[in-house]
């Protein structure tokens, strides 16, 4: 299942890419996880194959697809193509999806039939995606852009091919320790056993300390959303003199991309706004006037020549993940529901990575209440990003419901009730 012969040339398929480039120890460990042999890097991934019929040598069908498209404008958009190989019927069908210039996770396959591909992909998985097919599958397709065999083969010429993929072994430093241990292991084999336990006995190691406890936590999404329009709502967001760039709720805040700082506020909830002085007006009138409407802030940074970001902490939207372990939706579900609650209610979706942090970017031109309300009655999404910008409006960063491993005492502060420090958090003052 991981040979096929497309215009005469024989290619590996149903490769697992993986989103970098993997070499040495890395490659080896990824290879012994999956249980393959092979490997080959293209485009800045690696891809990983099995031994079902013996692959090595041969160049990645994904990567003569990569090559094709990246001489198309619409190289770097999504797209998945159909990829029947040569011979009689019933031919096995190659299935290759890529988006940003990249083979996605998971995104190259061998199917016995085009009727299997199709099957598994499902509707929402190849909805809104360019379609490439070699001319025998055009007509399963409606829309979809044909690709002749003879130039897959040609593009082949000069790629990378599958090699043995390194095998795991043992460092310098411990092959030399597992010598020495074998060599004093017949007869001091105790001391070796207890060697720890003699150290920290005889005062020459202290114990090796315990690790913190660590939590499993998930944002909690309806309570993010509300909050973050709830301060919206809430504090000044329009200032005289001034435009308004950007708005941003950080459910988790790590950082201001205009270089402003606030310590307390890191990893918890934070809502940003950013502004500029209108073109033609003089700094010096502005910035004062500035200072009085950003008074309301908890935090709040002017420059001199009037850029400005105010910063507000909002509630905790962290809550324990206590539940069985539950896999996240598949991509082609999650896609369904997507389009099936969004596609036709005034929101543009765009598909990226999977896994990523923002695996979709949702844009829309409604009203903030509007969209907190339809978002927050979605199960399965999780809102990583809120955002505002006077181009394209409200844009949302969702992705599956993904918990993740904290210490619990930075969870216990993150989570605490109380009240801003408004002596640390102090007034609206001068950056730098």
């Amino acid at each position: 299942m991981s040979v096929l012969v497309v215009g005469e040339q024989c290619f590996a398929a149903g490769l697992d890419w993986e989103r970098e480039v993997l070499r040495k120890g890395k490659a080896a460990q990824a290879a012994y996880n999956r249980g393959h042999h092979w490997m080959v890097e293209f485009g800045g991934q690696t891809g990983f194959l099995g031994d079902l019929e013996d692959p090595g040598g041969l160049p990645p069908l994904a990567g003569a697809l990569l090559k094709i498209m990246s001489k198309s404008p619409e190289g770097k958009a999504s797209w998945a193509a159909f990829i029947e190989e040569d011979g009689e019927a019933p031919r096995r069908v190659g299935v290759v999806r890529s988006s940003g210039g990249a083979i996605l996770p998971g995104g190259d396959g061998v199917f016995m039939s085009a009727g299997d591909a199709q099957k598994a992909l499902g509707t929402a998985g190849i909805q809104g995606v360019r379609i490439i097919v070699t001319p025998g599958l055009s007509g399963l397709f409606e829309e979809a852009v044909t690709v002749e065999a003879a130039d897959i083969a040609s593009a082949a010429e000069g790629m990378p091919i599958l090699a043995v993929a390194p095998k795991r072994g043992l460092s310098k430093t411990a092959s030399w320790t597992a010598a020495l241990l074998l060599i004093l292991g017949g007869c001091v084999y105790a001391g070796v056993f207890h060697y720890n336990d003699i150290l920290i006995f005889a005062r020459m190691k202290k114990p090796e300390p315990e690790a913190p406890p660590t939590v499993q936590a998930v944002v909690v999404t309806p309570a993010f959303l509300r909050f973050c329009q709830a301060g919206w709502d809430g504090l000044r967001v329009r200032m005289s003199g001034f435009d308004r760039q950007a708005v941003v709720c950080h459910p988790q805040f790590a950082g201001s991309g205009t270089g402003a700082h606030w310590p307390p506020g890191m990893g918890r909830p934070v809502l940003e706004v950013r502004w500029e002085l209108r073109e033609g007006l003089d700094p010096r009138v502005y910035e004062p006037l500035a200072r009085d409407m950003l008074s309301g802030w908890p935090k709040a940074f002017i420059d001199d020549n009037g850029a400005s970001v105010a910063l507000a902490a909002l509630p905790a939207v962290l809550r324990r993940h206590e539940q069985a372990p539950v896999l996240p939706l598949d991509p082609e579900r999650f896609r369904d529901l997507l389009d099936r609650t969004l596609a036709l209610r005034g929101f543009v979706i765009d598909y990226g990575q999977w896994g990523a942090d923002e695996e979709v970017v949702l844009s829309t031109g409604r009203p903030l209440r509007e969209a907190v309300a339809m978002l927050s009655a979605m199960e399965d999404v999780e809102v990583a990003s809120v955002s505002w910008s006077a181009e394209g409006g409200w844009r949302f960063g969702v992705r599956r419901i993904r918990p993740f491993t904290m210490l619990e005492s930075r969870f216990e502060a993150l989570t605490h009730d109380g009240k801003t420090d408004r002596a640390a958090d102090g007034k609206a003052g001068r950056s730098g």
